[in-house]
């Protein structure tokens, strides 16, 4: 039997042949050195689940809150997956979620830059300068509806950080990723998000990719940073740490 060939789209190749992930390519030690928390911030912020990114804050693919795309990376891991025979990178409660909340947010933008026409139109392109309360009053709306918004969102967020997590199997290679003989998932207790059909795959998924993003792997500053944006958000500060 033939073995099935492993993706390599956004991984390290080796030079023996295999591949890493970035961030086990990397090495913790050195993600983790003294004095590059830069650098440890821009790898750790995303979270790679089954080949896709994803903002690790809200685990979107496409975050308005984080301002991180990643779907031009999905679609080319996707397109490998594809001429492989693989199913798709992520996880499809994941992805349906980021693809939800894309769809709302655009909405949400499209109104408001709607609005705006409709003030120039009204009162022309100086309307902030002659006539500042209409400006003020739709500025005090758009703050209004981002709060809702995002209030919104965020409830969203807790619920699937804290109780959901992914609904399959996490391993790039399963072949019965809703899990085996009606067996719940195994859930990683490490981040609570990555889920497997059982145990073998999650060692392999460890060794593969889930080792250089599970959440034990971050240091604890950068958890405690997290925690900081979290309750700054909920507080209604969206402005992402610095």
């Amino acid at each position: 039997m033939q073995r099935q060939r492993e993706p390599i789209c956004h991984r390290v190749e080796q030079d023996d042949g295999t591949s890493k992930s970035l961030k086990m390519s990397i090495g913790k030690k050195k993600l983790q050195a003294k004095g590059q928390k830069g650098t440890t911030r821009l790898m750790y912020k995303s979270m790679v689940i089954n080949g896709a990114s994803h903002c690790r804050r809200h685990l979107m693919i496409r975050c308005h809150l984080c301002e991180e795309d990643s779907w031009n990376l999905k679609e080319e891991a996707d397109e490998e997956r594809k001429r492989l025979g693989l199913r798709e990178g992520g996880d499809p409660r994941l992805t349906e979620r980021a693809k939800q909340w894309s769809d709302y947010i655009l909405s949400n933008t499209t109104q408001t830059q709607m609005k705006v026409q409709s003030l120039i139109q009204q009162y022309g392109r100086d309307h902030i300068k002659t006539h500042p309360q209409h400006w003020n009053s739709f500025m005090r709306e758009c703050a209004a509806e981002e709060h809702q918004v995002n209030d919104k969102f965020l409830a969203d967020n807790d619920d699937v950080m804290r109780n959901k997590g992914a609904s399959q199997c996490c391993y790039w290679a399963c072949k019965t990723p809703a899990g085996e003989d009606g067996k719940n998932l195994l859930k990683c207790t490490g981040c609570g998000i990555a889920k497997y059909c059982c145990k073998d795959h999650q060692l392999l998924d460890w060794k593969w990719e889930h080792k250089g993003e599970c959440t034990v792997a971050l240091p604890d500053w950068f958890k405690q940073e997290m925690e900081q944006d979290r309750q700054r958000n909920l507080s209604g500060d969206y402005e992402e740490y610095k």
